[in-house]
């Protein structure tokens, strides 16, 4: 924070400089949550900062933003004035105690806030701008170095998997839809985010996210048996969905399961090593005029130093009856 004057004030006296927390609407909030580290004094080149301010309780799921008051004793015009000022309110946040059960809310409320403010419907240009930076964030990216940038066929994939009609088509988004929106690519977004290797896998194409079944199946046909591609699912919030050749000119689709990586022990990366109908991974590349490659990639040579430890293999041979995961496929495109 920083203290302007005019060329009239003399400054005799400022108190310290404190924060607190008010909604959206700019009110105060009731039951303000303690602020740690919360008073600093102006230097003498008229600053104050404040570098680790803590909360001991959460915001979530509200919204909240932080004015910064001090009181200051001025000159003016030979008078003595004692004066309260308070600082333009921050950008919005959420005060998280647990990200991992609620990021995605807290996320998907900033995002709401940032696009849509007061209003009930936006245009789904508006949306689209708003939902990049987010997206950005949410991957933990930063503008200068963009390893997995968001495509205008990206947001087209997300638009008619949740609405059934192409970007250009929508004019407009509600608020009912965005909720429909976020709670299914947010869901997908938390997992990229905060599951081991996830992100990493992401950033380098091998999680291939935003395809659709029918244009995976399409890129796969081609393909020799066990060689797949790792999706985002068009049905069901935040799941993954393994598209793989079971033999030749014939593709399976199966969405991972809880229990394939619910041990702490298990990741993604593991229960790929570990079943023998997964041989070869597409990677999603990405040129810098936006086209689309696909590189084919042995999987132990890109998984294998991510292991935990060396995988036992189940039978080669691509049956149900060898593979428990097989049993649980479904039967057609659908997730």
């Amino acid at each position: 924070m920083k203290l302007l004057t005019g060329a009239t004030i003399t400054q005799i006296q400022s108190g310290p400089v404190s924060p607190e927390l008010v909604d959206t609407n700019q009110r105060v909030k009731r039951n303000n949550p303690d602020i740690e580290n919360m008073r600093q004094n102006f230097k003498e080149n008229a600053t104050a900062v404040f570098s680790d301010i803590k909360f001991a309780s959460g915001t979530f799921p509200q919204l909240v933003r932080l004015k910064f008051r001090v009181t200051i004793q001025l000159v003016q015009d030979n008078v003595q004035i004692q004066r309260t000022i308070e600082s333009v309110p921050t950008k919005p946040f959420v005060s998280m105690t647990n990200t991992g059960s609620q990021w995605k809310d807290a996320a998907g409320a900033w995002l709401k806030e940032d696009c849509f403010k007061e209003a009930q419907e936006v245009s789904i240009s508006r949306c689209w701008n708003y939902f990049q930076y987010h997206y950005l964030v949410a991957t933990k990216q930063e503008v200068p170095n963009v390893k997995r940038p968001l495509l205008r066929e990206d947001f087209d994939y997300m638009i008619h998997s949740k609405f059934g009609v192409s970007a250009i088509d929508k004019a407009t988004m509600s608020l009912k839809e965005f909720q429909v929106f976020w709670n299914w690519i947010g869901a997908a977004l938390k997992r990229i985010r905060y599951q081991k290797y996830l992100l990493w896998m992401f950033e380098n194409g091998f999680l291939a996210a935003f395809i659709t079944g029918v244009d995976a199946t399409a890129q796969l046909k081609a393909e020799l048996p066990g060689t797949f591609i790792i999706r985002v699912s068009e049905r069901y919030d935040g799941e993954m969905v393994l598209s793989y050749v079971q033999k030749a000119g014939h593709v399976r689709h199966y969405m991972l399961q809880p229990d394939d990586t619910a041990d702490k022990k298990k990741t993604l990366i593991d229960f790929l090593g570990q079943n023998n109908l997964f041989l070869t991974i597409l990677q999603l590349r990405i040129g810098a005029d936006g086209s689309r490659t696909w590189q084919s990639h042995e999987k132990d040579r890109v998984l294998q130093k991510y292991y935990k430890k060396t995988p036992r293999r189940t039978s080669v041979a691509n049956t149900s009856e060898s593979n428990p995961y097989d049993s649980r496929l479904p039967l057609n495109l659908d997730d």
